[in-house]
């Protein structure tokens, strides 16, 4: 399976471009699921993603585009009984962003759950990192 297949496999044929920031705040909180755990609520810190302070709010500011998107409906197709059927869902039921404690605290969509751990089990956060930003490397740029 190429990374082609694995973005399609995972978003749809419609797979979003995810920047880094984005991709990294996805990856972290994939990678703190546990398998023996039922819990899909996880808590980062604005350094977990972001890497130096939050001086101006700079972190913060960053953080909240990137929940923005990511709290955004992924769209994908499926075919039952020869119909086509559009469907649409969010990788995260929650996503919070606490400027006082410089936390971002959430859950993913408990509807996902056994790809959710799925993905954890088969790669590294870095893996995955790299993976969601896949598309954003590759992506044409303008001239």
């Amino acid at each position: 399976m190429t990374e082609s297949d694995f973005l399609v496999s995972l978003f749809g044929p419609f797979a979003p471009t995810f920047n880094p920031v984005e991709a990294r705040l996805f990856a972290r909180a994939l990678g703190g699921l546990l398998p023996e755990s039922q819990q899909l609520s996880f808590q980062l810190a604005f350094h977990d993603i972001i890497p130096g302070g939050n001086a101006g709010g700079r972190q913060y500011a960053q953080l909240r585009v990137a929940i923005k998107r990511l709290m955004q409906s992924l769209q994908y197709e499926t075919f039952a009984l020869d119909h086509r059927r559009t469907e649409y869902i969010v990788p995260f039921s929650v996503l919070r962003l606490d400027s006082d404690t410089e936390r971002i605290s959430g859950e993913l969509n408990p509807h996902l759950s056994p790809h959710w751990r799925q993905l954890a089990s088969k790669f590294t956060g870095a893996e995955l990192e790299a993976l969601f930003m896949l598309r954003w490397v590759n992506r044409p740029r303008p001239c």
